[in-house]
């Protein structure tokens, strides 16, 4: 069955599955209402009442006194419970955190009604139903712990077993490892929706939103055990929850200073005798949240703009004056050793036959050898400004300046409740950034390297959640979530590359006009740097929705997931070209290395260029989906121990592009180019409206999941739990077309390994560049050429299997002491590139092949 027929199944069958689940960011409680002497008490009415908004949560115990309430929104609560013949139970405010699945166990006492049993309120501590792992971070410690770039998720790292990829901390993404996983492979909810996408290179999240830490109630980092409705991770599930308004107006106002003069100086900058550069980080907010209508409809509100002024420097070496005229002689090595420099267009065999360069006279390169475009290109390398090296010369150049960057935020939160069964809740979310560093070759000067540029990003997160209490023991929910994330990064100026002297065919296939990458060997680049430039829109659609219902001791959450990513990309290596210039070309031997002979600048003064890039890259367009379904049931065996029972099914519908500019090997069809003797299969092939994706689906995802939760006592629990999960395949979207719609024409200097020059700088593709041929050419795409695409096997989702198992002891004082054991197994891992360039021979060595192969080509026979 085609990929598109499957989702369409599926889709028609969502109705009849509630549509997909809704990952749970809110807390539940449940227990067992008995008398004194331990009997059960059914129908007991239990009233759970959020404490800052009245809204009340009713249901009643069932035949064995069991009762549940969940989709309960994080924060205060008050439980009442009462029977006829009963004193009332009232137990005062206490707290439910995110995902927390509270066990409180209440015991009536005989009495009238219209007494009160008053019980303090006091957070559930040990946890008996559920054997997930994780921490839960609350918003006074965002607010109060250091948090000097004040991020939300600077915390993640408190949660045990959370490190940062290569030992890093700190980093702003999902670049973490939890207990082991695989880096950049976690989810981060917001109010229950994602707020990742994948990756421009596919296969890890990239993390796109994260809300202002003051209006972030809480968030809790889940690293091992998750629930069957959590898929599409190996790592961690990070459910973060906004801040909503309650019965009474609250607001707060914020006003943050960094500035230089609290700073010293960087080492560098001393060197140079340049002053302290200007950093300034200036932060203004505020919060406001109430009701519009008491005990029914609220709103919070957060705005956020910070102004920042931060320092940018680099050392480089450039070119001495007497380099620039070709006078190299007091160009030396690190022990004072002059390095000589040899003349590629002099050269002679010696004895031995082998091709051997004659020295420049005094080491200086006549004027008049000097080629036009190297001479342009010269004028754009900035002049040496300091001696830290009066031998090589090298960092002889140092600049720094001030990167200029403005942000805003902000969130719009409402909640309504329509009655008791229905209510409603909405967030949308903005934040628009924009950058722009300093030129520090100058204002104008389009050569500017060190990748950077201005920037700017614009970024929308929302989401709205619909929640029906269909009657004491059964619950709807459904949500809708988009990210969206639109970027951008240019180079400091635009650039005609025929100025310098380049060929008007390479500015008419040029992907941008920007000034071309000069690179030779020894010295920094000046240009354009490769991939610099980006363009893109990416974002991801998500539905989801659950069905929750309670039956005797069984509490079942049936649902599953949709979700839609798509991606419109551009990213070019080198859009204008860049040539290399080595130091091989001046030395005394073609091929012979030695490091006191050469430089790429004298090469580059010479027009002898070594190699280069010139990338033809357009922009793509691909789109992914997801889909996973799941049934939980949390099945209380009795008042000590709870079983974790799961299982979910999902998988990737792989990716496509908008305008089918995708290739794949078919490796079971004759090749193009038969030889006698060999039977040569594989063919390059191209999607099209029949076949839209490259890939083969992976469609046998199933993933159970079991766990424990047994309390030994009323001061100690035990847990455990194993799972097997799955993660992001290599099937998801992607930002490149496949080949034959994208190429990288190299020029080519020399046809002889370097003895004499073919191509030069005014020409670099005498022979013509190599264009991106698309489809025209159907099944002999590249015949001749190395060229490699996506082999459709490749595209097995990576699989963990992940177990844990933990003790809880409660402690004085509200307190509880917690070891854990986790582990995870990592299997069918992807490798790097889904790519194949193949060549399977059937007999005969590989340069016997080649040379049949060949003499069947025309254009290389």
């Amino acid at each position: 069955m085609s990929y598109q027929r499957l989702c369409l199944a599926l889709l028609v069958g969502i109705p009849v599955v509630p549509a997909v689940l809704a990952q749970s960011f809110t807390a539940s409680i449940r227990g067992t209402v008995t008398d004194k002497s331990g009997a059960v008490i059914p129908n007991a009415a239990i009233i759970v009442t959020e404490a800052a908004r009245n809204v009340q949560h009713k249901t009643a115990s069932d035949l064995a006194g069991r009762y549940f309430v969940t989709a309960l929104p994080p924060g205060a609560y008050t439980l009442v419970v009462e029977a006829p013949g009963f004193r009332r139970y009232s137990q005062s405010a206490f707290p439910l955190t995110v995902q927390q699945q509270a066990t409180i166990d209440v015991q009536l006492e005989v009495g009238e009604v219209s007494s009160t049993i008053q019980v303090a309120g006091e957070a559930p501590l040990l946890n008996t139903t559920i054997s997930s792992l994780g921490q839960t971070v609350e918003n006074k410690y965002i607010l109060s712990l250091p948090n000097i770039g004040r991020d939300s998720l600077a915390l993640a790292y408190m949660t045990p077993g959370v490190v940062g990829s290569a030992g890093r901390r700190g980093d702003t993404n999902t670049n973490f490892v939890a207990n082991g996983a695989r880096n950049s492979t976690s989810d981060v909810l917001v109010d229950g929706v994602t707020v990742t996408t994948v990756e421009q290179n596919s296969g890890i999240t990239d993390l796109k939103y994260k809300p202002s830490v003051d209006a972030v109630q809480e968030f809790k980092m889940q690293t091992n055990f998750f629930p069957a409705e959590y898929g599409q991770t190996g790592g961690a599930v990070i459910n973060m929850v906004t801040k909503s308004g309650t019965n009474e107006f609250h607001g707060t106002g914020f006003y943050f200073l960094r500035d230089a003069a609290l700073n010293a100086n960087g080492w560098f900058a001393n060197r140079a005798g340049s002053p302290r550069a200007n950093f300034r980080r200036n932060q203004i907010g505020g919060v406001l949240g109430g009701p519009l209508v008491k005990n029914k409809t609220f709103f919070f509100v957060t705005y956020e703009r910070t102004h920042q002024k931060s320092p940018l420097s680099y050392t480089a070496t450039f070119p001495t004056d007497e380099q620039r005229n070709g006078d190299f002689s007091k160009t030396y090595q690190a022990n004072g050793q002059l390095i000589v420099i040899y003349d590629p267009f002099d050269i002679t065999r010696n004895a031995a036959g082998v091709a051997e360069r004659r020295p420049f006279a005094g080491n200086i390169i006549p004027r008049s050898r000097f080629d036009p475009i190297a001479v342009k290109a010269l004028e754009y390398f900035p002049r040496g400004n300091q001696v830290t090296n009066p031998v090589t010369n090298t960092n002889n150049w140092f600049a720094q300046g001030v990167n200029v960057s403005n942000t805003q935020q902000m969130d719009f939160k409402g909640d309504h409740n329509f009655s008791d069964k229905n209510r409603i809740t909405g967030r949308f979310s903005h934040l628009r950034n924009r950058g722009n560093p300093p030129n520090l070759f100058g204002k104008g000067n389009p050569a500017f390297t060190f990748n950077n540029g201005p920037s700017g990003t614009k970024t929308y997160s929302t989401v709205t959640d619909f929640t029906r209490v269909q009657n004491a023991t059964t619950l709807w929910t459904v949500r809708y979530g988009l990210v969206y994330s639109d970027f951008f990064r240019n180079p400091m100026e635009p650039f005609d590359l025929t100025a310098l002297g380049f060929p008007e065919y390479m500015k008419r296939n040029a992907t941008n006009l920007v000034f071309p990458t000069i690179a030779p060997d020894g010295y920094t680049d000046i240009g354009t740097e490769g991939w610099l430039i980006m363009d893109r829109q990416e974002g991801v659609h998500q539905i989801s929705g659950s069905l929750t219902k309670t039956a005797g001791s069984h509490n079942l959450k049936v649902g599953g997931e949709f979700r839609h990513f798509f991606l419109d990309y551009l990213q070019p290596g080198y859009p204008s070209g860049r040539v290399t210039f080595s130091a091989q070309t001046t030395r005394r031997f073609v091929n012979v290395g030695d490091n006191f002979q050469g430089n790429g600048l004298a090469s580059m003064l010479l027009g002898w260029g070594s190699g280069g890039d010139f990338h033809i890259d357009p922009k793509v367009f691909t789109r992914s989906r997801y889909m996973g379904y799941h049934i939980q049931d949390d099945w209380k065996i009795n008042r000590r121990l709870t079983i974790n029972l799961g299982l979910r099914y999902e998988f990737d519908i792989p990716r496509w592009e908008a305008q089918d500019r995708q290739s794949y090997w078919d490796l079971a069809a004759p090749a193009p180019v038969q030889v006698p003797g060999y039977d040569l299969r594989g063919v390059f092939r191209f999607t099209d409206r029949s076949r839209r994706s490259p890939f083969r689906g992976d469609y046998n995802n199933f993933s159970p999941r079991f766990g424990f939760a047994y309390a030994l006592n009323e001061r100690t629990a035990i847990r455990g739990g194993y799972a097997i999960l799955y993660q992001l395949s290599r099937a998801t979207v992607y930002g490149h077309t496949g080949a034959g719609f994208v190429v990288n024409s190299s020029p080519v200097f020399s046809l002889d390994s370097g003895e004499t020059l073919f191509a030069r700088l005014n020409n670099p593709y005498p022979q013509g560049m190599q264009l991106p041929p698309g489809r025209s050419l159907g099944d002999r795409t590249f015949l001749g050429l190395g060229a490699g695409t996506i082999v459709p096997e490749n595209n097995s989702n990576p699989q963990y299997y992940s177990w844990n198992l933990s003790l809880q002891r409660a402690l004085p004082m509200q307190s509880v002491l917690e070891i854990n054991y986790t582990g995870s197994r990592g299997a069918h891992l992807f490798v790097p590139f889904t790519n194949l360039t193949p060549w399977i021979p059937s007999t005969g060595t590989l340069g016997e092949t080649h040379c049949k192969l060949t003499s069947q080509i025309p254009s290389l026979a």
